[in-house]
C-alpha cells in the first residue's frame, strides 16, 4: 500500500507550500462554505501522489474528470469519475529516469485505469461518504476532495473538527487496535483575486495508538477553497509518522488541483 511504503521510507526535505491568494477586492467578514454541485455538471482535477525515499522521488499524476450524475434532496452528490490522463516520474538522486524505462509501465497503467470508474458520494458540506469501484490505493487520490465544513458561517480564525480528513487512514488500522483519531481545520484567510474569493484552510490531524513511546500517524493539509464557485481549488496533504513531536520515516504527499 502507498501509505505503508511511504512510512517505511527515509526522511525527505520538502519545501514549504503556502496557498497563493492575493488581496484585490473586498471580502466578506464571514461565509458559509460547501460544494455547489448540480446534475450534469462536469469538472476535472489533477491528482499527484509523491513518495520519497533516500533521495529518490517517485510520483504519478492522474487527471480525472467527474460528472455529477445526481444530487439528492439532502445535498448528497453522486459523482462518476473517469481517468483522462496519466504521467509518471521517477528520480534517482534528483536525476529523472529516462522515458524509455517508464513508458511500458505508464502505458500499462493507463490501460488499467482506463477500465475503471469511480463512484463518489459527496455531501454539500464536504463529507466524502464513499468511493466505490476502486481499491483502497486507487481511491486515495479521490479522498483529497473530502474537507468537511460546519453548517454555520465561518470567519477568519475559526476552527472546527474535521474527522473526514483521517477516514481513509483509519481504515488501515486493525479493528482490535484502540486508536484516537483527531483532526482540526482552521480558516486562515479569505482574499479576493480576479472574479472570485479564495479561502485558505489549514488542517492538522493525528491517529494516536498509545503513549509517546508509540509512533503516531500525522496529517498536515493546506487547502485553497473557491468561495464563488463553491468548489475545491487546490489541496496538498502530507502524511508521515511522528514520535516525541518529531517527524521521522518517509513522506507521502497528495496534491490536488482543479483544472480550467
Amino acid at each position: 500500500m502507498l501509505l505503508i511504503t511511504a512510512i517505511l521510507w527515509s526522511c525527505a526535505h520538502v519545501s514549504e507550500w503556502t496557498p497563493s491568494v492575493n488581496a484585490m477586492l473586498e471580502v466578506p467578514d464571514e461565509a458559509v462554505f460547501g460544494w455547489r454541485l448540480v446534475p450534469g455538471q462536469e469538472f476535472s482535477y489533477s491528482h499527484t501522489v509523491r513518495l520519497f525515499r533516500d533521495g529518490q522521488e517517485t510520483s504519478r499524476t492522474e487527471l480525472w474528470t467527474y460528472l455529477v450524475r445526481e444530487v439528492s434532496p439532502d445535498g448528497v452528490a453522486l459523482l462518476q469519475g473517469r481517468v483522462s490522463g496519466l504521467g509518471v516520474l521517477l528520480s534517482r538522486k534528483a536525476a529523472p529516469v529516462s522515458n524509455w524505462e517508464l513508458e511500458p509501465l505508464e502505458e500499462k497503467e493507463k490501460e488499467r485505469l482506463g477500465e475503471l470508474t469511480a463512484w463518489i458520494s459527496l455531501t454539500d458540506e464536504g463529507q466524502l461518504q464513499s468511493v466505490d469501484g476502486l481499491t483502497w490505493s486507487d481511491a486515495l487520490v479521490h479522498r483529497t476532495l473530502a474537507l468537511s465544513f460546519p453548517r454555520q458561517p465561518l470567519s477568519v480564525g475559526d476552527s472546527w473538527e474535521d474527522p473526514s480528513s483521517l477516514s481513509s487512514f483509519v481504515e488501515l488500522v486493525p479493528p482490535e487496535v484502540a486508536i484516537l483519531p483527531e483532526s482540526q481545520s482552521t480558516l486562515l484567510s479569505m482574499n479576493s483575486t480576479g472574479d472570485t474569493v479564495l479561502a485558505a484552510v489549514e488542517t492538522n490531524g493525528q491517529i494516536v495508538a498509545g503513549g509517546e513511546e508509540v509512533p503516531r500517524l500525522t496529517l498536515e493539509a493546506s487547502t485553497v477553497w473557491d468561495l464563488a464557485k463553491g468548489v475545491l481549488s487546490s489541496r496538498r496533504v502530507t502524511v508521515s509518522l511522528s514520535q516525541y513531536g518529531d517527524r521521522f520515516g518517509g513522506l507521502l504527499m497528495l496534491e490536488t488541483e482543479r483544472q480550467p
